[in-house]
């Protein structure tokens, strides 16, 4: 048991452990592996064959009452990382989009990704994002995102928090429909949780993690007051501009209403996920506080599971805790309000610093977007 804690990826590696029994384990391992896109998302990267061995006893049909499917799944993923595989080229660049009642241009091509291609384009002068589904079988996740932005309101403090969606709609490509949004684009100068952690590798300041967790839980809170369950609120989709202090939440693809189980996970980065995201149980606001804590977490210089370390040595006991109740294995335990999190957090910093005081975040010229 003491190896699979070594070999699991994450700060909640030690869940998979201690007070539960083998059976239940077996039960994650299981849940770890049907969730997987490739072998990475089950051993973490640079893994070696040693732990691919354990994750084959955990999920061997002898311990799982005959069932193979984890087993079959788990095999195809190791074979699939012995051979590199490249992307196929997307069916579907074009130079324009034609609805009935509007074209929208294409002017460049911002992002591919595992579920579909994303242009820049404008709506009636304003900056837009086109999120054109890479298959037919995508269009699910684009419609959630579609539902999920419908329930908020255009109010234009909301707007510094979650996208506004201009249009949805479907278009024929490559022989199928393919679904397509058109989404509200971060004014400039934003820049994503991911690209701050490249710039800081060691840490943020715990001052300036601090205010982008803020931001973080106040586009949770809202959206957990609508019944909207975010489930992806990941580094990359959380966009701040360092100067201004304005955030914006955004891919709200793998969003579901509360009590709803995950539909998808993000590639790549299950060893971030909470355990009910991972075994397909109901979702509440406990999952997405818990991705906020890794995101906090990973703000502040936690990269590795087992200890915050000597890059983080600055970080107050009072902002670990707060981490920490964010980050339990236990649904139950977690807190459930974001808002009430976002006021805790702002008592916590006024009582280490005092009275809020504006800090511009200096990023290297290149870490910003245009």
């Amino acid at each position: 048991m003491r190896e699979l804690q070594r070999v699991l990826i994450g700060l909640d590696a030690a869940r998979w452990i201690g007070d539960k029994d083998e059976t239940r384990t077996t039960d994650e391992a299981r849940a770890l592996v049907a969730g997987a896109k490739t072998i990475e998302d089950v051993l973490g990267s640079g893994h070696d064959d040693a732990s691919l061995r354990l994750f084959r006893r955990l999920v061997h049909p002898d311990r799982c009452g005959g069932d193979e499917a984890a087993w079959a799944k788990l095999e195809k993923l190791a074979a699939a990382s012995r051979v590199p595989v490249p992307a196929p080229a997307p069916e579907f660049s074009p130079l324009e989009i034609r609805t009935r009642s509007r074209t929208y241009a294409l002017t460049g091509l911002l992002a591919r990704g595992d579920l579909c291609d994303v242009y820049e384009s404008t709506r009636a002068g304003s900056p837009v994002v086109v999120k054109v589904a890479g298959t037919a079988a995508d269009a699910d996740l684009l419609d959630a995102e579609a539902r999920a932005l419908r329930d908020f309101p255009a109010e234009p403090g909301l707007r510094t928090l979650v996208p506004w969606l201009a249009d949805s709609f479907e278009v024929r490509a490559g022989g199928e429909r393919r679904r397509v949004n058109v989404i509200g684009r971060a004014p400039a100068g934003h820049v994503s949780i991911a690209e701050i952690c490249r710039a800081y590798p060691r840490g943020l300041d715990y001052r300036d993690a601090a205010w982008i967790a803020r931001r973080l839980l106040a586009a949770l809170g809202y959206a957990h007051s609508r019944g909207v369950v975010h489930a992806a609120p990941a580094p990359d989709h959380l966009l701040v501009h360092p100067t201004e202090h304005t955030a914006l939440l955004v891919d709200w693809c793998y969003s579901v209403r509360v009590g709803e189980p995950a539909r998808a996970a993000v590639g790549g980065a299950a060893a971030w996920y909470p355990p009910e995201l991972l075994s397909k149980r109901p979702l509440g606001p406990q999952a997405d506080i818990y991705l906020a804590g890794r995101c906090f977490a990973h703000l502040l210089g936690w990269r590795e599971p087992g200890g915050w370390g000597a890059a983080t040595a600055a970080v107050p006991p009072a902002i670990r805790a707060f981490v920490a109740s964010c980050l339990l294995g236990n649904p139950a335990r977690r807190p459930t309000d974001a808002l009430a999190l976002h006021d805790e957090l702002g008592d916590v910093m006024q009582k280490l610093v005092g009275p809020p005081k504006f800090r511009p975040l200096a990023m290297p010229p290149a870490s910003t977007s245009t």
